[in-house]
């Protein structure tokens, strides 16, 4: 099941009010604990429904999002080059002991 909004919201409806909205369909639907993903802006939804409603996740996956932090959170050269296979000494696997 995946949920979306779908219409445009009001400004003031932020993460929390978002969370508290897939909450509220998760209670709805019965489904107990879920595997919840989140993409982007969704993941900041996910991790505040994780938060503040643990109860609901069983699994939490984030895809291109941040922990919301003021600023952002580089990734060491040496980890990048070895995520990425730049590095000659690349392990097998993207990212095996970075």
């Amino acid at each position: 099941m995946t949920f979306d909004l779908g219409a445009p919201r009001d400004r003031d409806h932020g993460i929390a009010e978002l969370a508290r909205d897939a909450a509220a369909l998760l209670d709805r639907l019965g489904t107990g604990r879920a595997h919840v993903l989140g993409t982007s802006l969704g993941g900041f939804v996910a991790q505040e429904l994780a938060l503040a409603r643990p109860n609901f996740v069983d699994r939490l996956v984030l895809i291109s999002t941040s922990h919301g932090g003021r600023g952002g959170e580089r990734m060491f050269a040496r980890v990048r080059r070895r995520c990425s296979g730049w590095a000659p000494s690349a392990p097998k696997g993207p990212c095996a002991g970075a």
